[in-house]
């Protein structure tokens, strides 16, 4: 399948930063995913939300992808495993949470996408994972606390969320993923990415 097949688009709540207004952000939300699958999937679009409206609204080119490609949410609370099971078509935990609250996750979503007569089986569930492999563990360990120091600012997350260790240990922790209830998983290594990718062929094609 070509690349341009490919597509996945992750999109979740505005954060402040942003300096969108906190205002009835769940409903600015909820009319942006309607718009932009009508942008998609429609030839014309006139949308009447209470945040966006819109009068024959085009886009082109249409996606490959059909009827669009893939919307994923993510995001730990109710509310969002709701969302996720009535709109999206996956959901992720995020790389900062933890495998614990993964865990718990797995299960509530697993019963919204039930409630939402939603398919379990075929619906993705995944977790992004920032890891880091090297045949000595506190290496790989120290890799990932730099990486969770400097970027996410929560040194916690090393051992909470992040896999690290030898190649076995870091299949082991990929193992304990998929039996908590993933189907995907996004593994993103910290550093030395050509070096990674090597060792993360290994472990997966051993699989």
């Amino acid at each position: 399948m070509a690349l341009r097949d490919r597509i996945t688009l992750g999109v979740a709540l505005h954060y402040t930063q942003f300096q969108i207004p906190r205002e009835r952000r769940v409903r600015r939300f909820l009319e942006g995913v309607e718009l932009i699958k009508a942008l998609w999937t429609e030839p014309k679009v006139s949308y009447r939300g209470s945040i966006f409206q819109l009068e024959g609204g085009t886009m082109a080119p249409k996606p490959v992808q059909k009827p669009h490609p893939p919307i994923w949410l993510g995001g730990g609370h109710p509310d969002a495993l709701r969302r996720a099971a009535a709109i999206a078509d996956g959901w992720m935990g995020s790389g900062g949470s933890s495998a614990a609250d993964f865990s718990r996750c797995v299960p509530a979503m697993r019963e919204n996408l039930e409630r939402a007569r939603r398919d379990t089986a075929t619906f993705p569930i995944s977790k992004r994972v920032f890891l880091s492999v090297h045949e000595r563990p506190e290496v790989a360990r120290s890799e990932v606390h730099r990486w969770f120091t400097t970027v996410y600012h929560n040194p916690a997350e090393t051992d909470a969320s992040g896999v690290h260790g030898t190649s076995e240990q870091v299949r082991e922790q990929l193992e304990e993923l998929v039996r908590m209830g993933a189907n995907h998983l996004l593994l993103n290594p910290v550093c030395r990415h050509a070096e990674q990718l090597e060792a993360l062929a290994a472990i997966v094609g051993r699989n």
